[in-house]
């Protein structure tokens, strides 16, 4: 049990620091990936998209009618994953860091 709590609690820390460090950068390139996949949605709050549920997104520029939108770490990158499919697709990808 207290090893899973922990794995957690790092998890959680490890979103704030992601967030403290790059929340306007991310907040950039979300905005220019919804620009592009999904320009008829709203922008969530960041953490949300670094949950694991991530964010949902109806109908992106290649048609596909639901999809998830979430922020990855390690590396950190913006992935859609269409539900249909479970097709997964990175979208932005940090070099560097």
């Amino acid at each position: 049990m207290k090893a899973k709590r922990q794995k957690t609690d790092t998890s959680r820390s490890g979103r704030k620091l992601v967030l403290s460090k790059y929340r306007t950068y991310l907040k950039e390139k979300l905005s220019s990936v919804y620009k592009n996949y999904f320009p008829f949605e709203e922008l969530s709050p960041l953490d949300h998209y670094l949950n694991e549920e991530g964010v949902y997104a109806e109908q992106d520029h290649l048609g596909n009618p639901r999809i998830i939108v979430q922020i990855k770490m390690n590396p950190l990158r913006i992935e859609v994953q269409e539900l249909a499919s479970h097709t997964r697709r990175v979208v932005w990808q940090m070099i560097g860091g």
